[in-house]
Order: structure tokens, then C-alpha cells, then sequence
């Protein structure tokens, strides 16, 4: 059963304003801003230079290889999400999830069957990781490739010698 957009959004109310979220004004503007990006179907916009923009108040120069906030902002509302839904939230039909790697919140529902939740996805928008490159992962690529070169001309000066 997919939900509908007044269940998604009244759930999003209801983490708001749980006792995980109290006092974390950047968290609760983050989790508001995917939600209702996802709830209207702007899912495309959900990037992170836009998300920093939008949310952080950082400027239109953001970059994200020097400012990581919203990769880390994320990774903190992730747990606080996981936090919500192992404590207060462990009885909700809704849950509102981040994967890993995407700003594009997932809502799934917990349905009982004997007793104990069974979640089931039932809302899951897929959407690639943001465009921008990640630096560490091309450092080491760079790293491999420089090592790999750098090996084959040492064997090609002792094949001439």
C-alpha cells in the first residue's frame, strides 16, 4: 500500500517534534526540507549544493570539497532517525528514513504480523548519489594509477638495461 502524502507528512510532524529532535533546530530544517521536497515530487532537487543553499544558509560559492556539511548533517540525522525509531518512535506506522548516499528520504511502514513489525517499503524514491566527485576516493584513485606507472617505467628502464 503506498502512503499517502498526508501520512508521510504527518509523520514528518510527529519526528519533529519527538523528544530525539528536541533542540536540534539544523536537523529538524533538514528533515522538513527532504520531506517536503519528496512529498511535492522534487526529489531532483535534492542535492547537496541546494540542501546547503537552502538549509545551511551557506552561499552560492559552496563547495563541497572544502564544507561537508551536509553529508555530516545527514549522517547525524540518520541517527537520529535510527535513535527516534528504537525509542519513541517504535510503535509508528510511518517510518521516515535517509539512505546512505542519497538526500531523497525513503518512507516505509511498519505493519504487525504476530506481534512483532514487519516493515515493509513502500515509497522508496532511488536517486544517484550527488554528481560531485568525492576527493578521497580520487586521491586514491590517483594514488593507484601514479603507483601503476610509476612500476611499469621501472620495469621498462631495466628491460633497456
Amino acid at each position: 500500500m503506498e502512503l499517502t502524502k498526508e501520512e508521510k507528512l504527518e509523520q514528518l510532524e510527529r519526528v519533529l517534534h519527538s523528544k530525539t529532535l528536541h533542540g536540534s533546530e539544523s536537523l529538524k530544517a533538514f528533515l522538513r526540507y527532504v520531506v517536503l521536497m519528496a512529498v511535492d515530487n522534487k526529489e531532483g532537487s535534492l542535492k547537496e549544493y541546494t540542501i546547503a543553499t537552502e538549509v545551511f544558509g551557506r552561499s552560492s560559492s559552496y563547495d563541497s570539497r572544502s564544507d561537508s556539511v551536509v553529508r555530516v548533517q545527514a549522517g547525524r540525522l540518520r541517527s537520529k532517525l535510527q535513535e527516534y525509531y528504537s525509542t519513541e518512535g517504535k510503535d509508528d506506522r510511518v517510518i521516515i528514513d535517509l539512505p546512505k548516499g542519497h538526500y531523497t528520504p525513503a518512507f516505509s511502514t511498519a505493519e504487525s504480523t504476530n506481534g512483532a513489525p514487519k516493515r515493509t517499503v513502500t515509497g522508496l524514491q532511488a536517486t544517484a548519489p550527488s554528481d560531485e566527485p568525492r576527493p578521497l576516493q580520487d586521491r586514491r584513485l590517483a594514488g593507484v594509477v601514479a603507483v601503476f606507472v610509476l612500476i611499469t617505467l621501472v620495469l621498462a628502464m631495466m628491460a633497456v638495461n
